[in-house]
C-alpha cells in the first residue's frame, strides 16, 4: 500500500512541474515570426472580406429602400407593382440570409477563436490601434527572455528586410545591349 502512495506522489510531483521550455534560438524565433505573419495575413484577408460584405449589404439595403418607395408611394395599379412587391420580399430574405451567413460571422469570430487556440501555447493575438493587423503576445508564464529575444529578432529581421529592399531600389537596372 505504501508503495502505491509513493508512486502516486512522485507522479503527482512530476505532473505539477512546469513543462520544459525550448532553448530560444534564431530558428525558434523565425518560426514564431512566420506564424505571426500568417496570423496577420489571415486578419487582413478577413477584414477585406468583411468590408466587401458590408458593401454588398449596403447595396441590398438601397435596393430594399427603392422597392419600398415604389410599393408605398408609386403604388398605382400598374403591372409593375406586383413585381416590386415580390422583389422587395426577395431582397429582404436575401438581406437577412447574407447578414447571418457563416462567412460574415467568420470575420468577426476569427480573433477570439484564434486566441482560444493560442491559449494552450500561452500566447494570444492582440488587435489594437497601434497594430490593426494583430500582434502576437506572450502570457506571463513565458519567461521575459523569450519575449525580449523574439521582439529583438523581429526588429532585426524587418530592419534587414527594409535595407535589402532599399538596396534593390538603388541598384540601377541593367541596360539591354544595343545592336
Amino acid at each position: 500500500m505504501s508503495r502505491q502512495r509513493s508512486y502516486s506522489r512522485s507522479l503527482l510531483e512530476e505532473l505539477q512541474k512546469p513543462p520544459a521550455l525550448p532553448q530560444p534560438n534564431a530558428h525558434l524565433y523565425k518560426d514564431m515570426l512566420i506564424f505571426e505573419e500568417r496570423l496577420k495575413q489571415n486578419v487582413r484577408r478577413l477584414k477585406r472580406k468583411k468590408r466587401k460584405y458590408r458593401f454588398q449589404l449596403g447595396g441590398l439595403l438601397l435596393v430594399i429602400l427603392y422597392f419600398t418607395w415604389m410599393i408605398l408611394f408609386e403604388s398605382e395599379r400598374k403591372p409593375w407593382t406586383f413585381l416590386y412587391k415580390y422583389g422587395a420580399i426577395i431582397c429582404i430574405i436575401i438581406f437577412y440570409w447574407t447578414y447571418r451567413s457563416r462567412k460574415y460571422t467568420q470575420t468577426t469570430k476569427y480573433v477570439p477563436q484564434c486566441n482560444r487556440s493560442l491559449l494552450a501555447f500561452n500566447m494570444r493575438l492582440r488587435l489594437d490601434r497601434d497594430h490593426p493587423d494583430g500582434k502576437l503576445r506572450f502570457s506571463e508564464r513565458i519567461p521575459a527572455v523569450i519575449d525580449d529575444g523574439f521582439q529583438a529578432f523581429k526588429a532585426l529581421y524587418f530592419q534587414r528586410k527594409r535595407s535589402m529592399s532599399l538596396a534593390a531600389q538603388k541598384q540601377p537596372l541593367p541596360r539591354p545591349a544595343s545592336t
